[in-house]
């Protein structure tokens, strides 16, 4: 059985929150529960990025503010060990908090919207895409989803990443990395193993493999029928200096395109750098990867858009 510790917002949007433990022992795994004071309209499910925790999602973005103003409910889920990718156990941990949410708040299960920060967003997609191919293993299935910075092709990312652990040479300089990339190269490695001997592990875990794109798309094709909306905002001089050393490559257009030739119009793509975006933390973080990078307003107004559609 759930429990739940209230605690009050120092927020500037003054909203209260609650935070819910999976267990009554479990002092690790929870998610944090934002309620409007109006009528409520649907639910938003926000996942971290695997820098990040929910602590830190609920101080660094406005969506779950925004959002409480607009009526809609919204959690941010806290696990332990954030791997990069859709596991049973984070599956079970999601079940879990939108089921208590849905049935406390009486909320239709055709009113929630996923989404998340970096690997955050690659797990919603991912979990969209396992309640259409297979909807008994999820409580809903998500009206829509969207991420931000959220890599769709474990591939890229997996050769990306080690190519730089190995040592990546660009213009005769070798490339600086963080240890958080050793540690994620490894652990792609150990958890998943190399894509040439491991296809299908890239497969079941990627929401998109570009080299599919003229087949399945790995299973982006379980996305066809949900509305998405993917925002990029990888800084330019970053993904231009990677792009010359033949190493690096954004997916998520390619995914939208893939979707729209199979004929959902509702998946789209949004630039960081496109006029209209106004980045929560201001014009210094427009192109980083960073929940102040996103344009909480445009985001909220998008999922509004997509829980009121027919």
């Amino acid at each position: 059985m759930m429990f739940g510790l209230f605690i009050t917002s120092q927020c500037i949007y003054a909203q209260n929150y609650e935070k819910v433990y999976f267990t009554r022992n479990d002092t690790v795994n929870y998610y944090f529960k934002i309620v409007p004071k109006t009528t409520i309209k649907g639910l938003v499910v926000i996942l971290p990025g695997i820098r990040g925790n929910s602590d830190w999602a609920l101080k660094a973005s406005k969506i779950p503010y925004i959002a409480a103003d607009s009526g809609l409910v919204t959690i941010l889920l806290q696990h332990e060990i954030w791997l990069g990718w859709l596991r049973e156990d984070i599956v079970k941990f999601l079940n879990q908090a939108i089921s208590e949410v849905i049935v406390k708040y009486n909320i239709p299960k055709n009113k929630c919207v996923i989404g998340g920060f970096s690997s955050g967003g690659t797990m919603a997609l991912s979990y969209t895409e396992l309640a259409n191919y297979d909807s008994a293993q999820t409580i809903i299935k998500p009206k829509g989803v969207f991420g931000l910075d959220a890599p769709v092709d474990l591939i890229e990312i997996y050769n990306n990443f080690h190519a730089e652990a190995q040592g990546m040479e660009c213009n005769g300089k070798r490339i600086e990395i963080s240890e958080q990339t050793r540690n994620i190269d490894s652990k792609m490695t150990k958890y998943l193993g190399t894509p040439l001997d491991n296809y299908n592990n890239y497969i079941d875990h990627s929401p998109f493999i570009f080299g599919e794109r003229y087949k399945n798309g790995g299973r982006a094709i379980y996305l066809k029928n949900v509305s998405l909306r993917l925002y990029s905002g990888i800084e330019y001089n970053s993904l231009q200096n990677k792009c010359d050393c033949g190493f690096y490559l954004d997916t998520s257009p390619f995914l939208i395109s893939f979707l729209r030739s199979k004929g959902n119009k509702d998946a789209t793509f949004k630039s960081q750098y496109d006029k209209d975006y106004n980045p929560d933390g201001g014009e210094y973080w427009r192109g980083k990867h960073e929940w102040w990078g996103f344009d909480s307003k445009e985001c909220v107004e998008w999922i509004l858009k997509t829980i009121n559609k027919k």
